[in-house]
């Protein structure tokens, strides 16, 4: 083999340091079995990791849909990183504005309410008509009711950092600048080849390849042979705006009044983040970029239930997009699920594939451990 190779036959090796594979590089690390993380850029958590909207979260919006399990499954999530992860994730409370014109009554966001409350064992109340006046300029006219319930917010980014050191200290090898450039599977094992930011080229091996690259999967699978099972999808930027506004103790979940999806408004260290829009684009992930369009929905938003304090496009000290995994399939990005889906498949006796198709920075935790079992019926 070529002296820049690495001699020793790793039990899994993972494309891709995102939240999901710094997950499964974690639970496999737990589990004694040797370990290597491929992640193309400097650090942990670059790609759409770091461009959430920070949130650790049930996903209250996604009982709309029907998808209780997965609510179930995200707030269970969501205790346990409470617990393991207290100075990074914080419970904090959310206020929802309802109006006389909301698309969605007061009634039917008191039902889902009741029933996030029912699986998180966290309660929600009212917010007293005599307290609106000290919600940051909320617009009143018209207001019906307030109500608040309680959710986490964190750093994603510092979030997926920590987990990946955690494998690292268990065991796991960390190769950043490493951009996967083919893997091949021979005698049972796969042959990987890399090629570093400083354009030399690295070879490594596995008996597990786990597809991690998040908007760059189907990117990734081109790169495989024999060529795995994929999945045909759709990649939707979400877009944030970093107001140059003083933080406000409060954070907000809005409904847009252009056509009815919620919007965050968020403090975020020192400053106010207003996000998300659902964006179906062409373009490859390390071109994705803010449009007109996103920042003019996102300001016109705001606008709307602040009128006394207006913001334009002066206002943005900065934006950020990153890309959802969705399956591409009919109806609009906010109504499809947002299970993750896992592909598995073997190729020979203990060589395997795995490809992690969306997935919430909330429940990577799960994710990993049922890729572990993946592997186990694999290996």
């Amino acid at each position: 083999m070529p002296n820049n190779s690495s001699h020793q036959v790793y039990d899994l090796v993972i494309i891709g340091a995102g939240i999901h594979g710094a997950g499964v590089a974690l639970e496999a690390s737990k589990q004694g079995k040797t370990v290597l993380v491929l992640e193309q850029y400097g650090s942990a958590g670059n790609g759409t990791s770091s461009k959430s909207s920070k949130l650790i979260h049930g996903g209250l919006r996604y009982l709309e849909s029907g998808q209780i399990g997965l609510v179930r499954e995200c707030l269970q999530a969501r205790r346990k990183l409470l617990q393991e992860h207290s100075d990074l994730v914080k419970m904090v409370p959310f206020f929802i504005p309802v109006y006389t014109n909301s698309h969605r009554r007061s009634w039917w966001i008191h039902s889902g309410l009741l029933v996030y409350s029912l699986l998180s064992s966290v309660g929600f109340s009212r917010l007293a008509k005599n307290k609106w006046h000290e919600l940051s300029g909320l617009r009143t006219e018209q207001l019906q009711t307030v109500f608040c319930y309680y959710d986490a917010q964190t750093d994603d980014k510092a979030l997926t950092q920590r987990i990946i050191q955690q494998a690292q200290s268990l065991g796991a090898k960390i190769e950043f600048n490493n951009q996967l450039t083919r893997a091949k599977q021979e005698d049972n094992i796969w042959l990987i080849e890399s090629l570093q930011a400083d354009d030399q080229v690295r070879y490594f091996q596995g008996r597990i390849l786990v597809n991690a690259a998040g908007p760059w999967i189907n990117q990734t699978v081109q790169k495989i042979w024999p060529k795995p099972d994929a999945i045909d999808i759709e990649l939707v930027q979400g877009t944030h705006l970093v107001l140059n506004r003083q933080a406000d103790p409060h954070c907000f979940y809005l409904e847009s009044p252009i056509d009815g999806r919620g919007v965050f408004l968020l403090p975020w260290k020192g400053h106010t983040l207003l996000g998300t829009t659902e964006e179906p684009v062409s373009c490859t992930p390390e071109n994705s970029r803010a449009t007109d369009k996103e920042i003019h929905y996102l300001l016109q938003t705001y606008n709307h239930y602040f009128p006394q304090t207006p913001i334009d496009n002066s206002d943005i000290l900065a934006n950020f997009s990153g890309l959802r995994v969705l399956p591409h399939t009919e109806g609009t990005a906010h109504h499809r699920t947002r299970e993750t889906l896992l592909l598995s498949q073997a190729f020979a006796p203990g060589c395997g594939y795995i490809g992690i198709y969306g997935g919430k920075l909330t429940s990577f935790a799960i994710e990993a451990k049922k890729v572990i079992k993946l592997i186990q019926k694999l290996s």
